[in-house]
């Protein structure tokens, strides 16, 4: 009997991949500290998602994936660029009580200015930035 872990891979992933900045009333973005157990960028931060399944959206994989790794329910989602198979969207609501999952060690709230005081994923930063930056409004 093994107990499944949220957010464990799945069978029914695709190789598409949806990601989401949570911005809260401060205009803050949500960041996490990915953990040793993740293969990809350990201990750099990114923000939530992760890979959609074959009977969702790129939106409803976006947004199930935030809630596994966040426990939030993010809402408002705006699909803000796509990189390859990368598709990053921005929450513009949520509701819930921020919680990690084992797939991160560490969260922050970030203002633009914050930026450069973490090792950010680099597709992930340069979003971050414009998006902070207030290029995409």
């Amino acid at each position: 009997f093994m107990v499944e872990r949220v957010g464990e891979a799945d069978e029914k992933d695709t190789d598409q991949v949806g990601l989401v900045v949570v911005l809260n009333s401060q205009e803050r973005a949500l960041i996490l500290k990915r953990s040793d157990e993740v293969g990809y960028a350990a201990r750099r931060w990114s923000i939530p998602g992760g890979h959609i399944q074959e009977d969702e959206t790129r939106e409803e994989g976006a947004i199930r994936e935030t809630k596994e790794e966040t426990n939030l329910e993010v809402s408002n989602l705006e699909h803000i660029k796509s990189l390859g198979r990368l598709h990053y969207y921005v929450a513009h609501g949520y509701n819930g009580k921020l919680k990690i999952n084992f797939e991160h060690t560490d969260s922050a709230w970030v203002a633009h200015e914050d930026l450069e005081d973490y090792d950010i994923v680099e597709e992930t930063k340069s979003i971050l930035n414009k998006l902070l930056e207030g290029v995409y409004e």
